[in-house]
């Protein structure tokens, strides 16, 4: 994790941690984030859905959500992430369209 001078979060790197459960909607209370790496792998692995609110983080500019157990599709929001240039969600159970921007 790490934060910007004014101690504000802007990257959110954890990946390859055993991490289980599902990804919070409340990760939009931390609207400065410019990275957000919450990869499985190492046994772990996130689930359930990518909620909707990850696509109110408009500073993002990668995000990678790879090698977890996600379902569901892909939140139209997140067609809304203009500056992102790095969105990874390979090795989940994902299904439907990407969302367009």
């Amino acid at each position: 994790i790490t934060c910007d001078d004014k101690g504000v979060v802007t990257d959110l790197v954890l990946f390859q941690n055993g991490l289980s459960g599902t990804i919070p909607p409340e990760i939009a209370f931390l609207p400065h984030l410019d990275k957000v790496y919450l990869q499985g792998g190492m046994g772990g692995g996130i689930g359930g859905t990518i909620p909707a609110s990850l696509g109110t983080l408009t500073h993002a500019t990668q995000i990678s959500l790879s090698s977890n157990f996600l379902e569901g599709t892909i939140p139209p929001e997140l067609g809304n992430l203009e500056s992102m240039f790095l969105f990874s969600l390979w090795g989940n159970r994902l299904t439907g369209p990407i969302p367009s921007t």
